[in-house]
């Protein structure tokens, strides 16, 4: 395959990315791929055309909420790589993903900051994602080369920590073999049944009861969570429990040490509902944990 050198580059807006560089009267494309729906094919953007005597060309982006990595595509070369771009806000997500909670946490895993790579992987994993191995090196490639275009509430050095993981993870050598997987020890017939683990219900504060939006408990642990990190909060919400049965799927257990100031806190968290004034007492915990 024939290559063609240019000497392109590019800058972004929230809205659009100006290309320097490319040759007159050649019909270029651009191919846009979102890491918040990586199973989704890119979206194809057609280039204008550029007049000669310009070395600047602006392409509009009209695209859904995302983060995009976006290679440029003309005649027979090799795809160019550009960079990542985002023009979304921190708490923006694509449509496809409302009403499905795995969905969203797989997005806010990739969306937060403080987030790890373990959750990443766990998120990957729990929705089987089919990643294409090269689309994720070649935007490992851009990260590390800074060709990115983010608001400033996206941290680079996070996602590529992120997507490095997630790359180690999917490679084919860091797959165990058969052999080697170690096999949890089952209970038999005649053994005695696994003890039921004993949980701690009793703290320095006291346990209350939180509501969250329907179907959107774990989103907000996450967001949760994230505050404790951000706002020292670790002596003010001192543990979090999540009662298991599906009648509680809209509830979380949260032992505070000062009501009035934790409530005000929690009322900044997304998805958050409301907090019952009343603390609970040990047994009413223990029941909703299901602990003997």
């Amino acid at each position: 395959m024939q290559t063609v050198v240019q000497n392109i580059s590019w800058t972004g807006t929230k809205d659009a990315i100006n290309i320097f560089g490319l040759l007159p009267d050649k019909f270029y494309s651009l191919f846009c791929w979102n890491l918040l729906l990586p199973d989704s094919k890119p979206v194809e953007i057609q280039v204008p055309l550029l007049q000669k005597g310009s070395n600047k060309i602006e392409v509009p982006l009209n695209l859904s909420t995302g983060i995009y990595h976006i290679q440029l595509i003309w005649g027979q070369q090799l795809p160019e790589n550009l960079g990542w771009w985002c023009g979304s806000s921190r708490y923006d997500l694509p449509q496809a993903t409302e009403e499905d909670e795995v969905r969203e946490n797989y997005c806010y895993t990739i969306l937060g900051n403080s987030e790890s790579k373990e959750a990443l992987i766990a998120a990957v994993r729990q929705l089987n994602l089919d990643f294409d191995i090269k689309q994720l090196q070649a935007g490992i490639s851009s990260l590390e080369s800074h060709q990115y275009y983010f608001p400033e509430w996206l941290d680079a050095h996070s996602l590529l920590d992120k997507l490095k993981g997630l790359l180690d993870f999917l490679s084919p050598e860091s797959v165990p073999k058969e052999n080697n997987l170690i096999m949890p020890i089952m209970p038999t017939a005649d053994s005695d049944k696994f003890p039921t683990p004993i949980v701690k219900t009793v703290e320095h504060g006291n346990w209350y009861l939180v509501t969250v939006r329907s179907k959107k408990r774990e989103v907000f642990l996450k967001y949760l969570e994230l505050s404790i990190k951000q706002n020292q909060l670790q002596d003010l919400i001192l543990k979090i429990e999540i009662p298991q049965d599906s009648v509680y799927e809209d509830l979380v257990l949260l032992n505070i040490s000062n009501f009035k100031t934790a409530s005000t806190h929690l009322q900044k968290i997304e998805n958050f509902q409301s907090i019952e004034r009343k603390p609970l007492n040990p047994e009413q915990v223990t029941r909703m944990l299901g602990v003997r």
